[in-house]
């Protein structure tokens, strides 16, 4: 990987030190090589031996941080066989990991079972010996005396008090009396075809006196009552008659078998349904769709949201139930089912691909989305096989998998939207439009919703949206930097909120006004700074944004002169009584950035704020040698023929090793550098358009066609042949160069060997009008390679 010049590297000298680099944690990327390394050779030496290829896959899948696959390396490394002897003790990390590896093909392979119940569970409790699943974890709990009844009992859930309840009492809270069993009158009715629950099914029962529903067989002397009747005076059916002790909303006697849900339009989706919970409050008439269930404090993560358990006695939110897995009729995997079709059980997953794959349908074909129906050799639509249309979006109709209370995710995104950027006219008022009509039509609105939800930028863009803050460059500057507050800048300048400017000069800008604002002792900075580090760097940025070797050659050359001055203020030494001395013990200190003072120097002396001294440049230690392990032609023959690089990776590395460009350049190109027509692709890379031959022509016009474009898709067509994250961007150098570096491809050294071939087989005039780059460094690079000067008048002549 290539460094940038003056960055702090790693200890292993591979690596740029990130903004989050700590003395503790060390080099990130280091850290990941070494932990994948160490896990994937405890996997070759386990049992079973496992390729190293398919445990490369299977844990890039299992464990997708660096502490996990630490954890799973360290615990191969004490016990080789883990992977089939069943330990409880596993990291809950290598039983995802067993599950890969399963679907990858691997037999033999063991679950992490249970310490207590010996169950391939779940094991989510360490306990002594081992881990333990939920249900063991339930059991291990000290029984305490429930606060509703007094019984001594292993407590399920706590009260609003913190009190102790049992299952029985637990149950209460969520059963109705109506829907009770009537012998035991705590747990629901179900699946049975009397109103007893099932553990009281084959209990002895006696006929109430009352409703004449099953009741417990009393003593002798005394009446029979069941348990509804005893919880609530029961009364007439005022439709049918029947002694009942369910209640309307008008409190009037009504049983089960007169009830009907009203029909009606929901007041959350606008679809006409059944409707399954009245208006309450400020919540609306809503269907089965949109009910999700009564809002409790959930038992299980604490918050509160719509939760269900009345079957189980213990009311769970839907992240927090924990459902049974079963083999997925489309994938076979065992996952949590989703939905249940004709086919079999479907997991969330095939669920989503399928209710969003759309297809020309045999019947009638129309694009729609098909559907295996019974009766139909193949998937089909909803109207070719009589169905109704099921899981549409409430609103806007689309074939889409609902994403929250009936609508589809792109309607869920102009909802909060909306309810962020406010309506047209404040939009229109700010020059917000373009932004709101491009989050609009994302590419995938699921990901701009969980953007919206997580990215800090987003309370930032709702100040401005609602006036708050100024729409300016100036008001996000004042701002704490941070990744997310450049996104939402790249995005404002992208859909013409904000005028463009270049991000490094301007954080440049600021990074000079911080580094001076500590330094007032020193005056003569701030001029400098200005007039020569600052005004050079503004003039490059009217040619080319600054790339990141101009933004830190700046920044050192500045503080390569603070240090200077610092320096003679440790000897008492004003800046005008600065002597030969004082220069050369500078020069002789161990500043790795003494020679960058030289430019200090030279214009303090024609200021004449320093006398006339002699401070040398730099030494140079001579061009490095194009030292490359890998052949440039075996080299490019792979990068042109690997089926398993993209297009992407595969242009933009034969662009460096064929044609010797620099990293900056590559990927700084522009649609408009490159030229397809029916029989030729050419690109501009000097002053001549260069003709590709095939493959790479083929390659290149395949990247133009499906380049990437990111989250750019939906503000403008990018005109940057490799796009960025950033909106409206170009990748970063440094992105480009670690991509690179995974396929095999050394920048800069592949660079420099491609320059000394070029220069040692075509005249230097040739070669900088070809690549792009000056006459002086193509001669440079001709003399090292051996070409005499003798060529020129003879190509003259020609």
């Amino acid at each position: 990987m290539t460094v940038p010049a003056g960055a702090k590297v790693c200890s292993a000298g591979l690596h740029a030190r990130s903004s989050r680099w700590s003395p503790s944690a060390g080099c990130g990327p280091c850290n990941d090589e070494r932990a994948l390394a160490r896990a994937i050779h405890a996997l070759a030496a386990g049992v079973p031996p496992i390729d190293s290829r398919i445990g490369r896959a299977a844990l890039a899948r299992a464990a997708p941080k660096t502490r996990m696959v630490g954890t799973i390396g360290e615990h191969l490394e004490r016990h080789p066989n883990a992977l089939v002897d069943g330990d409880s003790g596993a990291p809950r990390a290598l039983q995802a990991l067993i599950s890969e590896l399963r679907t990858a093909g691997v037999d033999g392979l063991v679950d992490p079972q249970c310490l207590d119940c010996g169950q391939p569970r779940k094991l989510g409790f360490p306990v002594e010996g081992g881990r333990v699943c939920d249900r063991c974890k339930r059991r291990r709990r000290p029984p305490e005396r429930c606060t509703r009844c007094g019984k001594l009992a292993r407590p399920v859930a706590r009260d609003e008090h913190g009190g102790a309840l049992c299952s029985a009492c637990q149950s209460r809270l969520f059963v109705r009396a109506v829907h009770r069993c009537t012998l035991c009158g705590i747990n629901k009715t179900y699946r049975t075809r009397r109103p007893v629950c099932t553990q009281c099914a084959e209990r002895a029962s006696t006929d109430c006196t009352t409703c004449g529903l099953p009741a417990t067989v009393p003593a002798a002397g005394t009446a029979a009552c069941c348990a509804r009747c005893a919880l609530a005076p029961p009364a007439p059916c005022h439709m049918c008659g029947e002694m009942t002790a369910g209640r309307d909303r008008e409190d009037r006697a009504r049983c089960d078998a007169c009830y009907q849900r009203p029909v009606g339009t929901c007041g959350r989706c606008g679809r006409v349904r059944a409707i399954v919970r009245l208006a309450t409050g400020d919540d609306p008439d809503l269907c089965a769709v949109c009910w999700t269930g009564p809002t409790f404090q959930c038992e299980g993560c604490g918050r509160t949201r719509p939760c269900r358990g009345e079957r189980r006695g213990r009311m769970l939110c839907n992240i927090c139930r924990p459902p049974a897995p079963q083999r997925c009729a489309h994938c076979q995997r065992q996952r949590k089912v989703t939905a249940r079709w004709p086919e079999g059980p479907v997991c969330a997953t095939c669920y989503q691909r399928a209710l969003n794959a759309k297809g020309s349908c045999p019947g009638c074909e129309r694009t729609r989305r098909l559907l295996a129906y019974p009766g139909f050799p193949e998937p089909v639509c909803s109207d070719c096989a009589g169905a109704p249309p099921e899981h549409v979006c409430g609103r806007c109709g689309d074939e889409h998998a609902p994403y929250r209370r009936g609508l589809c995710a792109r309607c869920v995104l102009h909802d909060r939207l909306t309810e962020l950027f406010g309506d047209v006219a404040q939009r229109t008022s700010i020059g917000l439009d373009g932004l709101f009509d491009a989050l609009c039509g994302a590419r995938s609105p699921k990901d701009t919703i969980t953007w919206l939800a997580n990215t800090p930028s987003a309370p930032i863009l709702g100040q401005i949206a609602r006036g708050e803050l100024p729409c300016s460059h100036e008001t996000l500057d004042q701002l704490a930097s941070s990744p997310a507050l450049a996104h939402l800048e790249h995005l404002l300048v992208a859909t013409g909120a904000l005028p463009p400017r270049d991000p490094a000069l301007a954080r440049l800008e600021r990074w000079i006004e911080n580094f001076l604002s500590v330094r007032e002792s020193e005056p003569a900075l701030r001029p400098f700074a200005h007039w020569i580090v600052l005004r050079r760097a503004r003039a490059s940025s009217h040619n080319a944004p600054l790339t990141n070797g101009q933004l830190t050659a700046a920044k050192n050359e500045l503080t390569a002169a603070g240090e200077f001055l610092a320096m003679l203020a440790e000897h008492d030494t004003p800046l005008d009584g600065c002597r030969q001395a004082d220069i050369d013990t500078w020069l002789t200190g161990a500043h790795h950035n003494r020679y960058r003072a030289r430019s200090f120097v030279l214009w303090a002396t024609a200021r004449k704020l320093i006398p006339r001294l002699d401070f040398p440049a730099g030494q140079r230690t001579g061009r490095p040698q194009a030292i490359s392990d890998d052949d440039p032609a075996q080299l490019a023959h792979r990068l042109l023929h690997a089926p398993d690089i993209t297009a992407r990776d595969r242009v933009a590395a034969l662009l460096i090793v064929l044609f010797a460009q620099p990293v900056g350049r590559v990927a700084r190109l522009t649609i408009d550098d490159v030229t397809i027509t029916e029989d030729a692709v050419a690109i501009r890379l000097g002053t001549t358009p260069i003709e590709l031959p095939q493959p790479l022509a083929g390659h290149l016009r395949d990247l133009v066609t499906d380049r990437r474009t990111g989250a750019a898709a939906a503000i403008d067509e990018p005109r940057w042949l490799f796009h960025g994250k950033a909106p409206g961007r170009p990748i970063h150098e440094l992105a480009l160069s670690r991509r690179l570096k995974l396929i095999g491809v050394d920048c800069a050294a592949a660079r420099r060997s491609t320059l000394l071939h070029l220069a040692g087989e075509i005249p230097a005039a040739i070669v900088a009008e070809m690549l792009g780059i000056h006459i002086s460094t193509a001669t440079t690079w001709a003399e090292i390679a051996g070409r005499p000067w003798s060529d020129y008048p003879s190509l003259r002549d020609q």
